[in-house]
């Protein structure tokens, strides 16, 4: 009987932001102050990645806190209307440093890439490919909010997931949650990690920090522990819910998590996969398991707590 369970390893859980802005971009706070912010909340690693400018913040790494060198690049398509310039849509593609990937010509700190110019789906195929020749892995960020859509990036091949919650477009403009863009992908058959990230920029009210982060179960903490995890799989993004395990058996999704008010099993590409259990009481679901029918090719969980907040798993998928 086939058996998957990402989190069965040993180590511990490690809570981290992979999408923050500071003063080396169009953030307000200063490295440091991000770094020492996001320790102060309990997380374990923050990736600061500039529009447009690779950073390696080094020197804020310690024995319980780490930074992962990255860059945010973009490729925006602006229309003329009379005088005024719009913003129509963009490609955000974060690059993550991977130091089991093989460059000859790795990215340096403090490197600024050139804006591309916005063609569709080639352009953010170009961007993720000369990113993983630098010796970076790629993820796709916030769509909803970018205004892109399968027309716009295709079945992003290459990348190792997808931007699925950014709390900064959450309580910006309600562009936050693009789930609905990660299972169009999965059900077209492409295999995509979903990640949940803040996209702070620390400007306004509310702030936009701490409502968006993954949850890497690795060995220990160090940069490629932690991106071998992420890169595995090992990991769930959360809005603040806490997922306590969740595992495959055959054909049998088992999730525990802190008492939810719902518990959706999000199951592809067939019409009626998937099922949704909902508390019966104040104590909440604990634990919920969903038998996927034989023509599911994926399935994945999200849990839901009382104030809203979710946990998303990533995608079980099923062999042809």
């Amino acid at each position: 009987m086939y058996s998957f369970h990402p989190f069965a390893g040993e180590g511990a859980f490690y809570k981290g932001n992979l999408h923050c802005h500071s003063t080396r971009s169009d953030g307000s706070k200063t490295p440091a102050q991000l770094a020492d912010s996001y320790r102060q909340q309990g997380y374990s690693f923050l990736a600061l990645s500039e529009h447009n400018i690779f950073t390696d913040p080094a020197e804020f790494c310690s024995r319980d806190f780490i930074t992962l060198p990255a860059v945010e690049w973009e490729a925006d398509l602006v229309q003329n209307s009379g005088q005024v310039e719009y913003w129509r849509k963009t490609h955000h593609v974060h690059g993550i440093w991977d130091g089991a990937r093989p460059a000859a010509n790795p990215i340096r700190d403090g490197e600024v890439l050139p804006r591309m110019e916005y063609r569709g789906p080639e352009t953010a195929a170009e961007m993720c490919r000369y990113l993983n020749s630098r010796g970076l892995f790629c993820i796709y960020n916030h769509p909803l909010w970018s205004k892109t859509s399968f027309s716009d990036y295709g079945r992003l091949e290459g990348f190792a997931a997808m931007e699925i919650y950014n709390y900064s477009g959450d309580v910006a403009n309600a562009t936050g949650d693009a789930s609905l863009r990660w299972d169009e992908l999965l059900d077209m058959g492409a295999r995509l990690w979903g990640v949940a990230a803040d996209d702070n920029h620390n400007g306004g009210w509310p702030d936009d920090s701490f409502g968006g982060y993954i949850q890497v179960k690795a060995p220990e903490l160090s940069r490629q522990a932690i991106v071998n995890a992420i890169l595995s799989g090992s990991f769930y993004a959360s809005s603040g819910m806490e997922l306590h395990d969740v595992f495959l058996e055959g054909r049998t999704l088992t999730v525990r998590c802190a008492p939810a008010a719902r518990i959706d099993f999000i199951a592809g590409p067939c019409i009626c996969g998937g099922a949704s259990y909902f508390a019966k009481s104040p104590s909440g679901l604990t634990e919920a398991a969903y038998d996927c029918g034989p023509d599911n090719s994926y399935v994945r969980v999200v849990c839901t707590d009382f104030q809203g907040r979710k946990a998303w798993s990533n995608p079980f998928y099923f062999e042809p």
